[in-house]
């Protein structure tokens, strides 16, 4: 029990990033999407590939949530915007697919940003 928890542990603090891109990205936002595909097209992945691929998958699910609040501008007292309706798991999965084949040298942070700016024009 002890080696998985510090497993996990080493795990999470080694996707901790900071990009030197002049914005400051924490975690696994930080990552290539060459991670993503290289993660996606395992046959069979490992217990530490499958909870990466998740806290990528979760990291996008959290940015898309926030940005989505932010627009709003409910932070500024006054509600300017209706939260965006957000895609579902399949939906950000396959457009995060796509976009990482495509821009594999990206930073994982670019598939979130332009999948939210695909979601805001939809809405």
């Amino acid at each position: 029990m002890k080696k998985t928890i510090f497993g996990i542990l080493l795990f999470s603090l080694s996707t901790l990033n900071v990009s030197a891109d002049g914005q400051t990205t924490a975690g696994v936002g930080a990552k290539s999407c060459a991670t993503w595909i290289n993660l996606r097209a395992k046959t069979e992945p490992s217990y530490l590939d499958t909870t990466l691929e998740a806290m990528m998958l979760s990291w996008v699910q959290g940015y898309l949530s926030g940005a989505s609040f932010q627009r709003t501008g409910a932070l500024d007292g006054e509600v300017k915007h209706e939260l965006l309706t957000l895609p579902n798991v399949d939906t950000i999965n396959n457009y995060l697919d796509n976009y990482c084949r495509d821009n594999q040298l990206a930073k994982f942070k670019y598939a979130a940003i332009k999948l939210f700016v695909d979601v805001r024009s939809q809405n």
